[in-house]
């Protein structure tokens, strides 16, 4: 129990963000990109899509790859009457492809 405290202090302190809205992402995809930051030694915890990161003039670099995400990820739990059970519904809307903010450079005016 004492290590699992230590690990969810240690993973609180590194969360995950799109830059673009400046929302921390959730569940699975707070742990896929995290992985993907510390495999390939990123130093910035936000992350942002390619139209994102055109919108605020960013280019991403070349050669650089996408982790993907979750898009939407949702549970709705309803209880079934009649046979007196909860049911859990998981659904999600798609998968976005995500880069983090040091895969990217400011474009030249």
């Amino acid at each position: 129990m004492e290590n699992t405290k230590k690990e969810l202090g240690q993973m609180s302190e590194s969360v995950q963000v799109n830059f673009f809205t400046n929302k921390p992402y959730q569940g699975k995809n707070q742990i896929d990109l995290i992985e993907a930051k510390e495999k390939n030694g990123f130093k910035s915890y936000y992350w942002l899509t390619f139209l994102q990161a055109r919108d605020l003039r960013l280019k991403i670099k070349k050669g650089s790859k996408s982790t993907l995400i979750n898009k939407g990820y949702r549970e709705n739990t309803k209880k079934d009457e009649q046979k007196g059970e909860t049911i859990t519904r998981s659904s999600f809307a798609g998968f976005a492809r995500v880069f983090n903010l040091d895969q990217t450079e400011k474009l030249k005016k």
